[in-house]
């Protein structure tokens, strides 16, 4: 995080009010623990360019502050984002099964989605994910396995990849194999990229928090 913030900082120097920097401060911050800061900062980066991206780590920040509300509120604005882009044409099926998953909303419409997804793409490594998060959410996790596993194949070091994974083998009820991709998932930095999801991860291992 201290190399990230110097080198965000040094990019502000050149390019003053540069979105994508002062949101990555923003993260910095949140993984840092300076929840106030990485809130005034996503803030101001979202003000300076919208960007669904801020928003979802700004989500998080919420999250972590234990502001649920607030982080369900900014999570609207991601969908209607998604929403606004199939109105423009665009193919957001993947996207958007991901991002109701994550939420626990519409299972068996995204389970559709995701189903589609991987039919029409039975290669590729996300939609193969998201096929296997789906059946999770469906009560449906041993039949998860095999596309979990997929997605995996490559060995890309996705830490959200493993965290999946370990909570799709709990929901299969081999909870040494959760615990195995939880491990992979912490050691692969996930508090970098969810902060709330490491901290499952770690409650998941029987770790303190």
């Amino acid at each position: 995080p201290d190399t990230a913030r110097f080198i965000y900082e040094g990019i502000l120097e050149e390019r003053p009010n540069y979105a994508p920097a002062v949101a990555g401060l923003g993260h910095v911050a949140l993984v840092k623990g300076d929840l106030d800061e990485a809130e005034s900062l996503l803030l101001e980066a979202y003000d300076l360019m919208p960007n669904d991206g801020f928003l979802e780590v700004l989500a998080e920040v919420y999250a972590m502050q234990g502001d649920d509300r607030a982080a369900d509120r900014t999570l609207d604005r991601v969908h209607e984002g998604l929403e606004d882009a199939r109105g423009m044409g665009e193919i957001v099926d993947m996207e958007e099964a991901d991002f109701l998953l994550d939420r626990g909303q519409e299972l068996e419409r995204s389970l559709r989605m995701a189903k589609e997804q991987v039919e029409r793409r039975p290669g590729h490594m996300h939609a193969n994910e998201t096929y296997a998060w789906a059946l999770h959410h469906n009560g449906r996790s041993a039949e998860g396995i095999p596309y979990i596993e997929r997605a995996m194949r490559l060995n890309t070091g996705d830490a959200m990849v493993h965290w999946r994974a370990a909570q799709i083998y709990q929901g299969a009820g081999n909870m040494s194999e959760a615990q195995r991709h939880a491990r992979i998932a912490l050691d692969g930095n996930l508090g970098v990229e969810s902060p709330t999801a490491a901290r499952d991860a770690q409650a998941m291992l029987g770790a303190s928090v």
